[in-house]
């Protein structure tokens, strides 16, 4: 995520407990779609514009 997104270490960690939140309210492995949504949270909590060519391959999960 770190090569892919302007992240911190501290915001990578963020993303990856919501992603895991997600998924376990599904009552299913984390995905990508769970990696991405924690990524959309995460830039609304630090104000962080999205930028759809950031997410490449996944941008349709937006």
């Amino acid at each position: 995520m770190a090569e892919q997104f302007e992240l911190n270490g501290s915001e990578i960690k963020n993303i990856v407990l919501t992603a895991a939140f997600l998924a376990a309210e599904e009552g299913k492995p984390v995905c990508m779609k769970h990696i991405i949504n924690g990524i959309k949270s995460e830039y609304r909590k630090i104000e962080k514009p999205i930028i759809i060519g950031e997410f490449g391959k996944y941008a349709y999960l937006l």
